[in-house]
């Protein structure tokens, strides 16, 4: 209770416990190869019970601040849904013949600016700085290992979701057209600028699907500047 005292009045350190130690696990029997062993980093427990009772509390807000449409990693929702939704939605637009366009998004994470949008206090922002930045370890590794990777990027997706449907009833991203994929990529501009992210439109991928694969989804591709992919298997 005395660290949590001293995170509180910001009398702690926290970055000197965010450290890890990693051990490489044989997968298979007589392992001589990298590719056999799995990696696993063991946090520092203080470092990890502070992660957990932050996940803790952002658990009972994340449901007012993230969209109903995400369903990964929430609490008292189940990821499933997403890919029922998906599937289903696929399957409609194949029966019935329609054009249609699914584009998966990669972008760095990049939590500050969001959680200010959100009305976070700063003294919360810069307790999830130090959460997520300045840890060491033996090896490079990233932070998605942590508890509170997954409900900081769902925040971020949730500000997404929400430029994205008002793009929608703007009527600015409605059709399967040429004009359509450059709303749509002047919006991840925008949302970059917003949110002071990256996307990685290298690791992008766009599926398009309709009656005939013609030169207007190749125009697409390159508008968007994202990967075109000829199976829902990458998505």
């Amino acid at each position: 209770m005395l660290m949590f005292r001293d995170l509180s009045k910001g009398d702690l350190p926290l970055f000197i416990l965010n450290f890890g130690v990693i051990t490489l696990s044989p997968k298979v029997q007589e392992a001589n190869l990298i590719q056999q062993y799995r990696p696993i980093c063991l946090l520092n427990v203080s470092f990890k019970i502070f992660t957990k009772v932050a996940t803790i509390r952002l658990n009972s807000v994340t449901n007012h601040v993230v969209n109903p449409s995400q369903t990964a990693f929430m609490k008292g929702r189940n990821i499933l849904e997403g890919v029922f939704i998906l599937h289903e939605t696929v399957h409609e637009l194949h029966r019935k013949k329609q054009n249609g366009v699914i584009l998966k998004i990669d972008f760095e994470k990049a939590y500050n600016k969001t959680f200010r949008i959100k009305g976070f206090s700063l003294k919360w922002i810069k307790w999830l700085q130090t959460f997520l930045s300045g840890g060491s370890v033996a090896v490079n590794v990233n932070e998605e290992g942590d508890h509170l990777s997954p409900l900081l990027f769902n925040m971020v997706a949730a500000m997404l979701t929400t430029l994205i449907k008002r793009a929608k009833l703007d009527g600015k991203i409605r059709d399967h057209n040429l004009e359509m994929a450059r709303n749509m990529k002047l919006l991840l501009c925008a949302f970059e600028q917003l949110f002071e992210l990256k996307i990685n439109f290298n690791k992008s991928e766009l599926y398009c699907f309709s009656n005939a694969r013609d030169a207007l989804n190749q125009y697409m591709e390159r508008s968007l500047a994202a990967r075109m992919e000829n199976s829902l298997s990458a998505i």
